[in-house]
């Protein structure tokens, strides 16, 4: 049974997250190893150690956040990757003439080159743009425009538009078949009469 690979964007994703944990866990190994050694640091260096030790604690929290959500902070991974170049330059400037300068330039060397593959890997330069606004309330209002009406609403229309022809109808049908009807009543009287009541009904005069 053959199974179809993963898409090329969801590996990138795994890869870049996959550096930014790796780093994060160094980042806080490191500031272990740096509060550990703040009891045996001098008083000429424990400010500075400590600024140190607690500082990779904050970039552990940082590289855990952008591997959390790679595009919601704009600016975080490039200062992060600035910052450990900065001190690559200056662990390589001062190699064997200032304490723990291998360290930093291997070990801020690394992390830099790990954000930028992770920078790229997971396009954290999308964190720049703007959010689109949502498109939900034009719509909501377009499709309230073309809501259809309630049941009570068409049955008072439907009752609307059947009374008024039905009136016309009605008025026209009492009015015109009645008056015949009255008609053909009074003239079948009349003629009834006339023929009922011999005595009245006589040759009439003419009109002068």
């Amino acid at each position: 049974m053959t199974t179809t690979p993963p898409d090329a964007a969801a590996r990138r994703g795994v890869a870049g997250r996959s550096l930014l944990i790796v780093a994060a866990l160094a980042a806080a190994f490191a500031s272990g190893m740096g509060i550990a050694q703040l009891s045996t640091a001098g008083p000429e260096h424990v400010v500075v150690d400590a600024w140190r030790a607690f500082g990779l604690i904050v970039f552990a929290g940082l590289f855990a956040l952008v591997a959390w959500r790679p595009t919601s902070y704009p600016g975080l991974m490039e200062l992060a990757f600035a910052h450990k170049v900065g001190m690559t330059l200056v662990g390589w400037s001062q190699l064997g003439d200032a304490r723990d300068s291998w360290t930093a330039l291997i070990f801020d060397g690394l992390l830099a080159l790990a954000l930028l593959v992770a920078y790229v890997l997971l396009g954290c330069h999308r964190a720049w743009r703007r959010p689109r606004a949502p498109q939900s309330a034009p719509a909501e209002a377009l499709a309230g425009g073309r809501r259809k009406p309630s049941r009570a609403a068409r049955k008072l229309q439907e009752g609307t538009s059947s009374s008024a022809p039905a009136s016309g109808n009605s008025t026209g049908s009492d009015a015109g078949p009645g008056s015949g009807s009255t008609g053909d009543s009074t003239g079948g009287t009349t003629r009834g009469g006339g023929s009922d009541d011999p005595g009245r009904s006589g040759p009439q005069k003419p009109s002068r």
